[in-house]
Order: structure tokens, then sequence, then C-alpha cells
């Protein structure tokens, strides 16, 4: 079916295999989900056309092709274009240039990013081809027609607080809290085989409250997840436990399970759950420049 649809990019990324794919996931203006996918543009950097001789023993390697550009340096040197066929070779290629002292252009700038920069659209965009029901998302498109939405409409966007509570050592959950926003959804699952009032749900032990838990977050389909210091102790938490009890971390808009990657410091730990955004009230407080009183 044809269709048109505005609204805003929750996410987006893309894979390499010969060819690159471009995902993206997000909300319409009028509440639905929509998915992306577009295959129609390859990965890409550049090099200045009188390098090119220089760096021909390196794109000889059989890891990408290339092509004559109308595009320009700042300086107004002409520029080829250089398509590697997956990451692994864009780093390669990149390194090898490197060492011959050839410099490249945009191989280090996000390739959806990239994409949607290059089509004007600044997460706000509009649809128009051939759009399928999705699994996990109301309308999927393939290599729809990519505009820049017209009018700065931002999508009715749904904001789910969530809070853990665990045992000192964070290696065993009592409780999760589900709070949303719009003051429809207030919700705790615990540990416990007594009534302990609305809207609370008893869990048997903790497997049972994390797979309740899982399933009650893709039911109430959440845009943006946030908490206090989300990142760092609870997800990081809940990654470890989903682990523990072989439970699969799938809690996004796909069937993709959410990564963690522990930072090396404080605030650099990462969390991707496809389809939502995940934002952390601790971090975002401490990396703004307003100053708050301290109630300790």
């Amino acid at each position: 079916m044809h269709s048109s649809l505005t609204g805003f990019i929750l996410d987006s990324w893309y894979t390499t295999n010969r060819s690159t794919t471009l995902f993206a996931i997000g909300k319409a203006i009028d509440g639905s989900t929509f998915g992306l996918v577009e295959k129609r543009f390859p990965l890409r950097f550049f090099i200045r056309s009188s390098d090119l001789e220089r760096a021909r023993t390196v794109l000889k390697q059989g890891i990408c092709y290339w092509e004559s550009t109308a595009l320009t340096t700042m300086d107004l040197e002409s520029v080829i274009a250089i398509m590697p066929f997956s990451r692994r070779s864009l780093q390669t290629l990149t390194e090898d240039l490197a060492r011959l002292y050839v410099r490249t252009y945009e191989a280090d700038m996000e390739f959806s990013n990239r994409i949607l920069m290059e089509h004007g659209i600044h997460r706000l965009v509009t649809l128009e081809g051939r759009s399928l029901s999705g699994k996990l998302v109301d309308n999927r498109f393939i290599n729809p027609s990519l505009l820049p939405a017209k009018e700065p409409i931002i999508p009715p966007l749904l904001t789910l607080v969530i809070d853990i509570e665990t045992d000192r050592d964070a290696s065993k959950i009592y409780a999760v809290s589900l709070v949303d926003l719009r003051g429809e959804i207030e919700e705790i699952f615990v540990v416990a085989n007594q009534n302990l009032g609305l809207h609370v749900h008893n869990c048997k032990d903790e497997k049972d409250l994390l797979e309740k838990f899982k399933n009650r977050i893709i039911d109430i389909d959440p845009d943006i997840i946030t908490g206090w210091n989300v990142i760092d102790f609870d997800f990081a938490t809940l990654n470890k436990l989903f682990r523990k009890f072989h439970i699969p971390f799938v809690i996004g808009r796909t069937d993709e399970e959410a990564y963690y990657r522990k930072g090396d410091n404080w605030g650099e730990s990462h969390i991707s759950i496809r389809g939502r955004q995940i934002l952390d009230g601790l971090q975002l407080v401490r990396h703004s420049l307003n100053q708050f009183e301290d109630y300790r």
C-alpha cells in the first residue's frame, strides 16, 4: 500500500554485508510507530583526487570500489568517493591510508546520521512510498522517499520512568517500578506472595519478575525510558540478571536484544534498545550548566 507518513525518528543504525542497510524507528504524528529500511545508499568516504595514485595499492585489496564525484574540498580540489563493503573494510582502509599520509574526509561520520543529514532531515521526517504492517511497529517502509518534514510538529512521545530495588551488591532484585509522565501508569512488580495493594504485581521469584517486567515494557511500548542513574545502575543490573536467568533481553521494537556496554568511567556506559531513547536523569543534570541545591 502506498502511503505518506510524517514523524520523529527515535533511533537509527546500520548494518553492512557487501551492501549497507540503514534502519530507523520512530513515532508518527498520529501516534503510530514506523520502521524504515533503506538499502540504496552505500557506505562512503572521500579522498582528494590528487591522492588517488598513491592510494591505489590500498584500494586494490578487494574491500571497496571507488568513483569520481562532482564534490570538492573546501579549497576546491575534486574528491574521489570510496565505498567500503563493510565497517571492518572502512576501518582497514582509513588506517592503511593514514600510513600513506592520505587524508580522508567523512570517514568518521556515522552512516545513518550522514544519510539523514544529506536529505536535510533533523529527526523530523516525511516518508512516502510502499508501506507494510510490521511485527513490532505499526508501519514498515522499504526504500521510501526521504523528505524533511514541512512543519516542526513533535508527535506525542510516551516517557516511562523505571526504578529497581536490589540487595546491597545488586546481585538480587526485589522490585521494579514503572511510572509514566502522563500519570496513567503507576505499577510495581515485586517478589512477594501476599497482596500488597493496588497497582502491585506479585511475582513468585526474580525470574518471574524479570519476565513480567519485560512483557510489560513491550506492552506499554514507550518511546523514552528514563530514571535516576538508570544506565550505570538500573540497566547495568538488569542486563546482568537477564543473562543470569537466561532470559533474552528483548525490550525494544525489534527482535534484537538490548546491548549494554560498560564504560571505563562513570557516565561513559551505554545502553542501546532499538526503537527507544534512553535518558539518564543523573547524567543529564551533571552534564548541564545548571546549579542545584544539595539536599543530602
